[in-house]
């Protein structure tokens, strides 16, 4: 759960530092001209704190049932009930 929330974090510092350059990008310059956002910068955190709000508890609970998983198989080999 720490890693998707610090690659998340990641993205907005990357995003807003070099806004610029993240605004020039045309997936950025449509989505904007379609959604209508008050400032490119606005528009791009509010698909940032999306994915972060989202990601973060699926995939934490994605690798929390794959860890299960691995210790059942784990302990299945070893011959442990």
């Amino acid at each position: 759960m720490r890693d998707c929330a610090a690659a998340a974090a990641t993205f907005a510092v990357v995003d807003n530092v070099w806004l610029g350059i993240v605004a020039r990008r045309p997936q950025k310059v449509t989505g904007f001209a379609e959604r209508g956002a008050s400032s490119m910068r606005a528009y791009i955190n509010h698909g940032l704190i999306g994915a972060t709000v989202f990601l973060t508890p699926v995939l934490a609970a994605f690798g929390a049932l794959l860890s299960r998983a691995g210790g059942l198989t784990t302990r299945h080999q070893l011959g442990r009930p």
